[in-house]
């Protein structure tokens, strides 16, 4: 699925914006594979036949205009991260927008509290403790973000974020604008509390 979002998304990167949650799987487990050919189709017609070919996901379209393919119960499942309900979520300064979405447990508070008692709780089990987060993208070229909202999921954040570089994009000729994608990697054993490794980048 990811091989084929991503393929139609490069059909027309300014347009075709895409958020992405994966199926949870284990690290190594063999994906599905998906085939197809369509004669002159819409990017509906695509978003059709993919979710006839994997029918473990589901699709629908934002007010923004923001692509979410996503687990068809993604939406209701109360350990879903994505469903963690933000009650502000404020940028301003200066910030690249992948480095948001890489490390947005450090900037919607109630995800990054959720992450932080998960990981204490199973660490206070185990006596193993997780190590430190990644480094994250500089590039000296930060660009001004003023994006502010309020009672919204994290979902909903990463979706604000990826309309968001759309206006950024049109600000610099030689940027493009950015989807979402979100990964859970099952492992009972994680050091994160979560049964798994959550990640998000950009898509």
């Amino acid at each position: 699925m990811e091989e084929a979002l991503r393929e139609l998304r490069s059909k027309n990167k300014e347009r075709i914006l895409i958020g992405f949650e994966e199926v949870p799987h284990a690290r190594g487990q063999r994906q599905r594979t998906i085939s197809m050919e369509l004669s002159g189709p819409t990017v509906g017609d695509i978003l059709d036949k993919l979710i006839v070919a994997d029918p473990r996901y589901t699709y629908e379209v934002t007010a923004g205009s923001v692509i979410n393919v996503l687990p068809r119960m993604a939406k209701t499942d109360p350990t879903n991260l994505l469903n963690i309900r933000v009650s502000k979520f404020a940028l301003h300064g200066k910030f690249l927008l992948q480095n948001v979405i890489s490390r947005i447990g450090d900037y919607a508070p109630e995800l990054g509290s959720h992450l932080a008692k998960k990981a204490l709780e199973h660490a206070a089990r185990t006596k193993i403790y997780p190590g430190s987060p990644g480094s994250i993208l500089t590039g000296g070229m930060e660009p001004q973000i003023d994006l502010e909202m309020q009672n919204v999921t994290v979902r909903e954040i990463l979706n604000s974020i990826a309309l968001y570089s759309v206006k950024l994009s049109q600000e610099q000729p030689d940027g493009f604008p950015i989807g979402w994608k979100y990964e859970f990697i099952i492992d009972p054993e994680a050091q994160t509390g979560l049964g798994g490794y959550p990640s998000w980048n950009e898509f």
